[in-house]
């Protein structure tokens, strides 16, 4: 396929590559307009008029003629010609300004701004050819903007992937494209502030100050101002991207490991928090197990908004305060009564804030003394105080209040966050975060009705593991250059994308030196103590169960698992209920799988040893009577010490690996065999028959 550039300097290659040129620019400029033009008809007096208006018609129709025979010459019969009118079939022709328009309507802002390496024919001039000139003047200005419309919403998508070194690019693109766009170099300041560049982002303000003084006599709008000022106010926190890794040479594990992956989940919050800047009310809940990253989320989409002017409030729920009534809405507010301005509320109200906030009462003297809380409507008027506090904060800027933990919050703060959610709503942002498992304990009507996916201010955003590139880059960032892709690999696998799991994993292998190390790493401490306290809130069956299940394999089928537990098919059911909700196990219609595999090790790891041949006989029974793999009977049978039967079900198992020429199963299973054989000379016949099997596998 032939490639016409339009967009920057003109050019036109052969399908091999080879640059092609024209002897005349007037045929060049033919086939660009006809391009731009395709499958449109076009009359040979206008066309002629077009490009020699200096010329006499019968001059300009021959030399037409001529541009014509050059353009067939090279495209073949793609020039369709009928009396006096003609066109050009695009096929067989990319063209890139006609790309781009297509790249843009199909909703890929950042190829078609990719395209776009100049102005349209920048440097092509014909001389004699008005109508070509002004025809190219036209599409310059006409394609600068559909450029400069593909870079804003470029732009825009990479802050709401809080992707700050693309929007560093491509806001600085879109500035020297377009000079006087103040939207475009408050985005570049606020990307140079994200990646750590305070200097650069002030300096950027001053020659944008410059600039609009000088050429329109004019100064930066408030809103870029105001920018500036909290540029120069707020600390930076050392150089912010989603892509950068911070490991330093000298520090072998990471202080604070790299944020990778979750652009769609960052993309969601953004799109909420835009709708909250319109006025709304919206909750926001981050779901997710334990260590799948909610809170580290949460933080770098609160990153993102640190130069925007909000309100940010923020606490957290910790099981042992449970009985403290309203102790993390406290805490949240507790920050708001310093950073927002409240002078304007109610004192009724405020000393209704000042029940559960006491340092309101440092800050607004002579407070009336509210009714005792014991008294009728005391709790309604508490919350609807808070209420009207935070209607009167949203009144002046937004505010975002970021609850982590959810699932450890106080029946009381469950019921309050509701009311607020309900009241408030004229800008506030309550971003949530919780395990499933654990609040699908909790009984609070008020837990139910705040996360309701029937109200339509509520978005609930699910966090599944890391894709396995994600997981490799995270870790290839924590264990530096030395760690080879193996055990890379190796890692990703074990933490299943759990990114918590694949850190301390890989701290866990770069303390100990086993970077390069081929055998499976040790369970770090970490994650066990994380999973002993899951463990130690299920019932002695469950735990039962869990321990059965571990035995059993990776994957286990449900009617085996029933079977080795030996519990009638609806106390099975909810023992196994208890585990699924609890985020141990997973199933999928008949076959049931921990969610982690280092959940199944570390449960097997706590089974004591003289249980250890119990579970093992159990599983090969439940195996025997399901009627499943002989090699997985022989396995258990081997481990809880029958060496009679276990003997005989790896020779079975021998042989159906053999008839479907599985040998290196058949091996594996022959060496068992071979171990548990009655008398030498059953084992030497078999070892005889092993190195066959070795022979038939090279």
């Amino acid at each position: 396929m032939y490639e016409l550039r339009c967009l920057g300097e003109a050019t036109l290659r052969s399908p091999t590559g080879q640059l092609i040129h024209f002897r005349s620019r007037k045929h060049f400029a033919l086939l660009i307009y006809l391009a731009l033009n395709a499958d449109r008809a076009h009359r040979r007096e206008r066309l002629a008029g077009l490009l020699w208006s200096d010329s006499e018609e019968s001059k300009a129709r021959h030399s037409l003629s001529q541009a014509l025979y050059a353009v067939r010459r090279l495209l073949d019969d793609a020039v369709r010609i009928e009396g006096e009118d003609l066109e050009l079939r695009p096929d067989g022709l990319w063209v890139d300004a006609v790309e781009l328009e297509r790249l843009l309507a199909a909703d890929d802002p950042a190829a078609a701004a990719d395209l776009y390496r100049g102005e349209f024919l920048e440097g092509f001039w014909i001389r004699g050819a008005q109508g070509f000139e002004e025809w190219a003047g036209h599409q310059r200005a006409r394609l600068a903007a559909v450029a400069r419309d593909a870079l804003r919403q470029t732009v825009a998508s990479a802050r709401d992937r809080c992707d700050w070194l693309e929007v560093r690019q491509r806001a600085e693109r879109l500035a020297q494209l377009d000079p006087f766009d103040e939207t475009a170099h408050a985005e570049l300041m606020r990307a140079l502030w994200m990646t750590g560049d305070r200097t650069a982002a002030l300096d950027h303000y001053e020659k944008l100050e410059r600039l609009l003084v000088a050429e329109l006599q004019t100064r930066p709008s408030r809103e870029t101002e105001a920018l500036a000022e909290r540029i120069r106010q707020r600390p930076v926190s050392g150089g912010w991207s989603t892509q950068r890794l911070l490991r330093e040479a000298e520090q072998p594990i990471f202080a604070e490991p790299p944020f990778v992956g979750r652009k769609r989940e960052l993309a969601a919050l953004a799109e909420e928090w835009q709708r909250v800047l319109t006025g709304e009310t919206r909750t926001v809940a981050l779901v997710g197990g334990a260590g799948i990253g909610k809170t580290r989320l949460a933080d770098e989409f609160l990153k993102s908004l640190a130069l925007d002017d909000l309100a940010s409030l923020r606490c957290r729920c910790y099981e042992a305060e449970q009985s403290l009534p309203y102790g993390p809405v406290a805490e949240a507010l507790r920050q708001g009564i310093s950073d927002i301005d409240l002078s304007d509320v109610n004192p009724l109200w405020l000393a209704e804030l000042a029940r559960i906030v006491p340092e309101a009462h440092e800050r607004y003297r002579e407070l009336p003394e509210p009714a005792p809380l014991d008294a009728e409507g005391g709790r309604r008027r508490l919350f609807e105080g808070i209420a009207q506090v935070l209607r009167s904060a949203c009144e002046l800027r937004p505010v975002l209040l970021f609850v982590d933990d959810l699932h450890w919050a106080d029946d009381s703060s469950l019921s309050l966050l509701h009311y607020l959610h309900r009241r408030v709503s004229n800008g506030l942002y309550l971003l949530t975060a919780h395990r499933p498992e654990e609040l699908a304990a909790r009984t609070s009507t008020a837990t139910a009705e705040l996360l309701s996916v029937r109200n339509s201010r509520v978005r609930s955003i699910h966090l599944e593991g890391l894709d396995r590139t994600e997981s490799s880059d995270l870790l290839a960032a924590v264990l530096g250059e030395e760690a080879d892709a193996e055990a890379i690999d190796r890692l990703g696998k074990m933490s299943a994308g759990n990114p918590f799991f694949a850190i301390e994993l890989a701290r866990n292998l770069a303390e100990t030196k086993q970077t390069e190390a081929r055998e499976r790493p040790a369970v770090p401490d970490t994650i066990r103590a994380l999973l002993d306290r899951r463990f130690a809130a299920l019932s002695d069956q469950a735990v039962a169960l869990m321990q059965q299940t571990a035995f059993l394999g990776s994957r286990v089928n449900y009617a085996v698992l029933c079977a080795a537990t030996g519990l009638p098919p609806v106390e099975f059911d909810g023992v196994l209920r208890e585990l699924t909700r609890a985020g141990i196990l997973v199933q999928e219609d008949a076959v049931l799988s921990f969610r982690h595999d280092l959940i199944r090790e570390v449960a097997a790891a706590q089974v004591p040893a003289a249980l250890c041949s119990a579970l093992h006989l159990r599983a090969a029974r439940a195996l025997i009577r399901t009627k499943g793999s002989p090699g997985e009977i022989a396995v258990h049978l081997s481990a809880a010490g029958d060496t009679r039967r276990a003997f005989d079900y790896a020779l079975r198992g021998t042989e159906a690996a053999e008839q479907v020429y599985a040998l290196e199963k058949a091996a594996d299973l022959l060496e068992l065999a071979i171990q548990h054989a009655p008398d030498q000379s059953t084992r030497m016949d078999l070892i005889g028959r092993l190195g066959k099997l070795y022979l038939h596998m090279r």
